[in-house]
């Protein structure tokens, strides 16, 4: 197996990051980095993983967020019963 190159593993946390707070999308600024290091089936592969683990952690960051906004409001409709 080939060693990973520490370019790749920073260039891909940089470009999460980025989509992450640009709100872009991390597949616009990472499948144009990962091309550079891997051929583009396993680019494809990847950017599934990082769109599974970023939605994963996102939900997990933010889900106080949603719920203390969105859930305990009377604009969310299934919860104006218990208001």
């Amino acid at each position: 197996m080939e060693e990973i190159n520490i370019y790749f593993l920073l260039l891909s946390l940089l470009a999460e990051i980025i989509g992450t707070v640009g709100g872009f999308g991390s597949s616009v600024y990472f499948v144009p980095i990962a091309a550079f290091f891997l051929p583009f089936d396993q680019v494809l592969g990847l950017t599934a993983l990082f769109h599974l683990f970023s939605n994963t952690t996102k939900i997990t960051l933010f889900v106080k967020d949603w719920i203390g906004n969105c859930c305990y409001t009377s604009d969310y409709p299934p919860l104006q019963v218990l208001s």
